[in-house]
């Protein structure tokens, strides 16, 4: 059964925002891309990965390049 994620970032106001939503066996690859960047989260900002049935946090982690 695959699970449902969504990505959140912290905006510059301090809110979090919906960035994607997508099956639980592609949160590696969209780790990745908001890690190098390729986001319109852009850089140096925290990313939350959140289960969409349970609201759960998965992981969380910050990207700081650029």
């Amino acid at each position: 059964m695959s699970r449902e994620v969504k990505i959140e970032f912290l905006n510059p106001s301090g809110k979090w925002e919906l960035l994607s939503e997508f099956n639980m066996e592609y949160l590696s690859m969209h780790k990745d891309r908001t890690l190098s960047g390729t986001t319109r989260a852009g850089t140096s900002t925290t990313f939350r990965a959140i289960a969409v049935d349970s609201g759960e946090v998965l992981d969380m982690w910050h990207s700081d390049e650029g």
